[in-house]
């Protein structure tokens, strides 16, 4: 049997490396979470209202808070669900994978190595592509949701950071009000994360308390904008060495 690995039209998934240069955070910050997610919504012909959070959990986590769940409430999760993605869940409600689809149920969705899910489902749908590289006025949200993250370490290798897109402007606010009154979480989180580079102990404390985090710290938003201009290239680069395979 052959199989041909194919270059997706609109989404690229090869994970760059991951880099912190100290350069951009020592450097004075001239940015702003507002002023990425304006390049954002330039780039994506206005889809959806993109949201600057510190992670892709911390996305999950915000998405889930802003629609008012309980903690008995279940959220449907797509087979396979990263440990990332349940413990997110967990913060806020109990994840499930045999949930009964309803109108009112929440389902997370995913897109991942060169799979785009475009099966529409019943329920408030959040989209996991946390790994696709979008091309310049790519398509967003792709299987109908209403949300869907991005993370920029993984399309980007970014130190940190993601994007919760989100169809409805008030949503939008309403989380990033949420996202604002968690910057103390965020700034322990991140400092921790940069201490975790060279001491290996710190890592599980990190993970523990990072899913509490909100927006990205200010001292790293040169790092993200500086990433954020690579973009185009990147997709280039992937495109150039992106091998087909046959088996």
């Amino acid at each position: 049997m052959n199989l041909k690995f194919k270059i997706m039209e609109n989404k690229i998934h090869l994970w760059p490396k991951g880099r912190l240069k100290l350069i951009n955070i020592f450097t004075p910050n001239l940015y702003s979470s507002q002023y990425v997610e304006n390049i954002l919504r330039k780039r994506f012909k206005n889809q959806g209202h993109p949201i600057l959070v510190s992670s892709g959990r911390v996305a999950i986590t915000l998405f889930l808070i802003s629609l008012n769940l309980k903690k008995n409430d279940k959220v449907r999760l797509f087979p396979f669900a990263s440990h990332c993605v349940k413990e997110a869940v967990l913060r806020v409600c109990i994840p499930s994978y045999k949930a009964k689809i309803s109108k009112n149920l929440v389902n997370i969705v995913y897109h991942q190595y060169g799979f785009i899910n475009k099966n529409k489902t019943k329920g408030k749908i959040f989209e996991d592509a946390v790994d696709s590289l979008v091309k310049k006025n790519g398509k967003i949200f792709n299987s109908g949701g209403d949300f869907e993250v991005w993370s920029l370490n993984k399309i980007l290798g970014s130190f940190g950071g993601a994007i919760l897109w989100c169809k409805n402007k008030q949503v939008a606010n309403k989380i990033k009000s949420i996202r604002e009154k968690r910057k103390n979480y965020t700034n322990i989180s991140w400092l921790l994360k940069l201490l975790s580079c060279n001491i290996n102990s710190l890592n599980s404390l990190w993970y523990t308390i990072e899913t509490y985090g909100g927006p990205v710290p200010k001292w790293a938003l040169n790092q993200i904008v500086s990433d954020i201009n690579t973009w185009d290239k990147l997709i280039k680069d992937r495109k150039k060495n992106y091998i087909f395979s046959k088996i």
